[in-house]
């Protein structure tokens, strides 16, 4: 007789043991348990890596610590503990999460060492007019003489330095704006580490894509475009205190930077990525020589401007420039402003060849290249000549000061440009 296959039925589930799908759902919603503080840390791609590579904050850690109970079980099981855990400790890439963090560490240092050479370069300096004074001045070098002459330097409008007058408003404003850049950047690194006052402002206000980060950079670079005339222009604390030249830019440098890597971390497009990648190679070298050119248009144009309070010398003797040679040392450095922006200009939108047939079956081929070629060379030769004449020991340019540094850092813009153009067409037999 046929086998008769009797199948099991199916029991309903009982209400003590959960179901298969009960499992699966709450294996789900189950909380994770927190991630080991010994333990490996979640592997980075390069393309999560940012600036900043630290760990963790030490006072978020021990304010994580704080917030632990002894029974770890019964911690992660209390909602209202593991909800004060992720307001104290935000997660290990607390500090990696600000991009920026770095750029305002290193303008907290430039500015701290600015505050503290401008107070020395002051208590310094009276120091010597004092001792200058005591020992009677009459008698004194004529170096001294000059530094110190009251008639020419009157006390109410000049600091007298050894190494020349500052005006006395730009040495308490210098003072001002280091002091302001120390408390400026000490708050914002404050707040990257607080966890007592404001926990969360810090991740809020300095998140990528935050706008008030991007409008606080902005401002800090109008503020320090500021500090750069006051401290480093003519008659300023930097024409005779080097530190205080060389930190002024280094915070300017540091805020421009920190808003460019602003603006990568909220995937906006950068103005440096565009010119490294433009069709022209010497594009990138151009950009560099009009910043440079700029500075030394700027620089001779704050000379002019203050001409009568400024003393010249070429080979140890005092030179005195009339209404005529200021014209025409304008005329030049402007025009080497012009010329960098034509070129920025011919180099997107010249690309193709001018030609052009006369009777007779006379052609002409005009390309940019070559014209750029010409350009460059002449640009090298002029910069040697202005080095060599007006930049040595005995030259009216010496010292740290924005000229000295535009018309070096133009020269060698110019001859990296020089290099590009040679490297970008060598492989073109004719370029006219």
């Amino acid at each position: 007789m046929p086998t008769r296959i009797v199948l099991r039925e199916s029991t309903p589930p009982s209400r003590l043991s959960p179901s298969v799908d009960e499992e699966v759902l709450r294996s789900f919603t189950r909380t994770p348990p927190p991630p080991s503080r010994l333990g490996p840390h979640p592997r980075v791609t390069s393309s999560q890596r940012k600036v900043v590579g630290f760990r963790s904050s030490i006072l978020r850690e021990f304010s994580h610590n704080e917030g632990i109970d002894e029974d770890f079980s019964d911690f992660v099981q209390d909602e209202a503990a593991e909800k004060r855990r992720l307001q104290l400790h935000l997660s290990n890439e607390d500090i990696r999460a600000s991009s920026r963090l770095l750029g305002y560490l290193f303008a907290f240092i430039a500015s701290t060492v600015m505050l503290t050479s401008v107070v020395q370069f002051y208590l310094g300096e009276e120091k010597t007019f004092q001792q200058a004074r005591a020992n009677q001045l009459e008698t004194a070098p004529i170096e001294l003489q000059f530094a110190y002459n009251e008639t020419q330097w009157p006390a109410r409008e000049y600091f007298r330095t050894i190494n020349g007058p500052v005006y006395l408003w730009k040495l308490w404003a210098c003072i001002g704006t280091a002091t302001a850049g120390v408390l400026m950047f000490l708050v914002i690194l404050l707040m990257h580490f607080d966890t007592i006052c404001f926990p969360k402002t810090w991740f809020q206000f300095f998140r990528d894509g935050s706008l008030a980060e991007r409008n606080l950079l902005i401002a800090m670079v109008v503020f320090w475009c500021v500090g750069l005339h006051i401290n480093t222009a003519s008659l300023s604390v930097g024409e005779v205190q080097a530190n205080v030249f060389v930190t002024t830019w280094i915070v300017f440098i540091c805020t421009v930077l920190n808003l460019g890597v602003w603006r990568q971390s909220a995937n906006l497009p950068r103005l440096a990525v565009k010119v490294l990648t433009h069709h022209r190679e010497t594009t990138y070298n151009w950009a560099w020589t009009l910043i440079f050119v700029l500075i030394t248009a700027g620089a001779g144009t704050d000379m002019y401007w203050h001409r009568d309070d400024i003393l010249f010398q070429l080979e140890g003797e005092v030179i005195v420039l009339n209404q005529g040679d200021w014209t025409r040392i304008l005329v030049m450095v402007w025009s080497e402003v012009f010329l960098c922006f034509m070129a920025l200009f011919f180099n997107h939108v010249w690309s193709t060849a001018l030609k052009l047939n006369f009777p007779g079956g006379c052609r002409f081929v005009l390309n940019w290249r070559f014209l750029e070629g010409l350009l460059i060379s002449s640009m090298v030769a002029f910069k040697f000549w202005v080095i060599l004449k007006y930049t040595g020991a005995d030259g009216v340019i010496s010292g740290v000061n924005n000229t000295y540094c535009g018309i070096f850092g133009s020269f060698f813009s110019i001859v990296f440009t020089f290099g590009t153009w040679l490297r970008e067409n060598k492989d073109i037999d004719y370029i006219i």
